[in-house]
């Protein structure tokens, strides 16, 4: 295996494993020790779990890990702004915390009087010095889908957030903007 860029020692190493079947999951264990315990995919319970189940087959285990991978951006752009702004920062975030410089939620359902569809941002910082509001909506996205995300988030949060047939299609058609909601209420 050649590689002609950059990479951190965990993923290579993690690369090398899936690619000669060392990944030691559950099934194998239960081969070796001649167990018949249970083998099932503790993501998605319907198949054995298994290097190709855990890499590419199982449909639950992808989507477990795009939450995973939002929460740790958010939890290191959290970090961020509890140095920038003198908040004390734990592992256990949370949902409410600030000073006389910054409110932040983390986590909470928006609620407005408009129904919205994602009400539920990642990070929420009110600027009480500056009047200013961060929504703040982490997507994991593979590289060539970062301009989709990015434009979808946009959209969703500062166009319109109601259910709209097709979210791919960009500009979004004028419609109650949760942002506005959020300054209204929460601020």
């Amino acid at each position: 295996m050649f590689v002609d860029c950059l990479l951190n020692s965990l993923n290579l190493r993690s690369g090398f494993v899936v690619q000669e079947s060392n990944l030691e999951t559950i099934t194998q264990i239960n081969q070796r020790e001649g167990s018949r315990g249970d083998t099932k995919c503790r993501q998605c319970y319907r198949e054995a779990k298994t290097v190709d189940n855990k890499t590419s087959c199982c449909s639950d285990w992808p989507n477990s890990l795009y939450f995973a991978r939002g929460d740790v951006v958010g939890r290191n752009v959290y970090f961020a702004i509890c140095e920038k702004c003198g908040q004390h920062y734990t592992n256990q975030i949370p949902t409410t915390a600030g000073n006389e410089e910054v409110k932040v939620l983390w986590n909470v359902e928006m609620y407005t009087t408009t129904s919205i569809k994602q009400s539920r941002p990642d990070l929420v910082v009110f600027g009480r010095t500056t009047g200013r509001i961060y929504v703040i909506d982490f997507s994991a996205a593979h590289p060539t889908g970062l301009r989709c995300q990015h434009d979808l988030k946009v959209n969703m949060y500062s166009v319109n957030s109601t259910e709209l047939s097709d979210e791919k299609n960009n500009p979004y058609p004028a419609g109650p903007s949760p942002l506005e909601k959020i300054r209204e209420i929460y601020h």
